[in-house]
């Protein structure tokens, strides 16, 4: 079985790429030559200073890190995008002008040839610009084909629409679409609608986005958590701890708020006004927060200053994961996003890392794809992460149970090799499934004659 898996949002497909070949399944991922920063693998592995890198295309053969590591030969780039090279063409202006005349005479065929495929699933027919902007169907034929299922996130699930060559396809769904982009009346809307409905399997990384699902009328949508590498996100020391310690005493309590830093998605200002009330109270005195450099920075500094707390904050800039685990291990408390009643990454890193995680959470929801809840302090509104603070600042052995409790639950649902034989079920059922189509295909074909 070879998998192809295409796009890395948030180093999801990377991670599990990984953990495939730790249980010898050949996988294979294909990234875009220029890409933003977070989702490429070295954003995962590497540790360097999260400052001298660019957001958008950085340049990793530049960029001197501090440990050791290279891309295995199975990451690959996507090859250009197809235009077709005349000789000379460089240097002679008649050539050049043909070979311009060469590729749009090929773009139309993609046109039509899209357009064909487009009206057989019962989509309306796209413009030039459309065939052009979102297919590349000559490129496409070249990476899918000599593998026998791929797997896509973002806007590669348009391509799978095609069947161009026909390959079985898994989505990845990493909330955005399924919460919105699939509901849009706009072409790119409709495109990645269909591609979900005629997808072999959706896998759900976020169980809230299920009940999407199920108004899309997803019949083949499957539930497996965000990868998490357990053995990297584990409990230890930290020298972020060992500099906080020696600039605010070794009585300091840290609280870590590393969502995006926007109060309409992941709740920063319930975070703020929560550990303003904290810092006037007696157990909040040594309360330090750490926020990232990350989002609406300005509309934050200004809450900032209006609650007083300057002096309580810690800003960090934008880092690598690698680096992210010395600070999940430095804090006491770790804070996530409080408008979702989902977990993240974030989540169960931190609940890998030993530590106490307030999010917002509903257990009732995710009745239907956990064993058993995690044990998240659960929070929607600042009163009640005010109040998870106050007691796990106050009570270190909660702190401690709740920590050692997490570690647990991922340890028993989340690990990399629990993660990765899940997907190897699943693909080795989207592949059954597609045997037995095709040999009743063949036998309907024998009656025929």
């Amino acid at each position: 079985m070879r998998i192809a898996l295409f796009d890395n949002i948030n180093n999801n497909q990377y991670l599990l790429a990984r953990f495939l070949h730790s249980i010898e399944v050949a996988a294979d991922l294909y990234l875009p030559k220029q890409d933003f920063c977070t989702a490429t693998p070295e954003w995962e592995e590497c540790a360097f200073a999260a400052d001298v890198v660019p957001n958008r295309y950085p340049k990793w053969a530049w960029l001197k890190v501090q440990n050791e590591w290279n891309r295995p030969t199975w990451i690959k780039e996507m090859p250009d995008l197809t235009w077709y090279r005349l000789p000379h063409a460089e240097w002679d202006p008649w050539i050049k002008e043909q070979e311009w005349k060469l590729n749009g005479r090929m773009k139309w065929r993609q046109h039509n040839v899209v357009n064909a495929a487009l009206r057989g699933l019962g989509i309306n027919e796209l413009s030039f610009h459309d065939t052009s902007r979102f297919f590349d169907i000559e490129r496409w034929a070249r990476v899918a084909r000599g593998y026998d299922l791929i797997q896509v996130q973002s806007y590669s699930v348009i391509n799978c629409l095609l069947r161009y060559p026909s390959k079985p396809y898994v989505i990845l769904d990493y909330g955005q679409p399924l919460r919105s982009i699939v509901f849009e009346e706009s072409t790119q809307g409709r495109l990645f609608r269909a591609a979900y409905q005629l997808a072999d399997a959706v896998v759900l990384l976020n169980p809230d986005t299920r009940d999407a699902a199920e108004k899309l009328g997803l019949k083949n949508y499957h539930f497996i958590g965000h990868p998490v590498d357990e053995e990297k996100y584990s409990p230890g020391s930290s020298p972020v701890r060992t500099k906080l310690e020696e600039s605010y005493g070794r009585d300091v309590m840290v609280v870590f708020a590393p969502a995006r830093l926007e109060p309409a998605e992941k709740g920063i200002d319930k975070v703020l006004r929560a550990f303003s009330l904290l810092t006037s109270m007696q157990y909040g005195q040594s309360a330090v927060l750490i926020l990232i450099r990350w989002g609406d920075v300005e509309g934050t500094k200004r809450l900032i200053a209006e609650l007083g707390i300057e002096s309580k904050v810690v800003w960090s800039e934008l880092m690598s994961r690698t680096l992210m685990r010395d600070y999940y291990r430095a804090a006491d408390v770790i804070l996530d996003q409080f408008v979702l009643d989902t977990p993240g990454r974030i989540c169960f890193e931190g609940m890998a890392c030993g530590k106490p995680i307030v999010t917002s959470f509903s257990s009732q929801a995710h009745a239907w794809c956990y064993p058993e809840p995690p044990p998240l302090c659960s929070s929607f509104g600042e009163k009640e992460i005010l109040g998870w603070l106050e007691k796990l600042i106050r009570e270190p052995a909660l702190r401690k149970e709740l920590g050692w409790r997490g570690r647990r639950w991922i340890e028993k649902y989340f690990t990399g090799e629990r993660t990765a034989r899940a997907y190897v079920d699943l693909y080795r059922n989207v592949l059954e499934r597609g045997r037995q189509k095709a040999l009743e295909q063949d036998r309907l074909r024998f009656r025929g004659r």
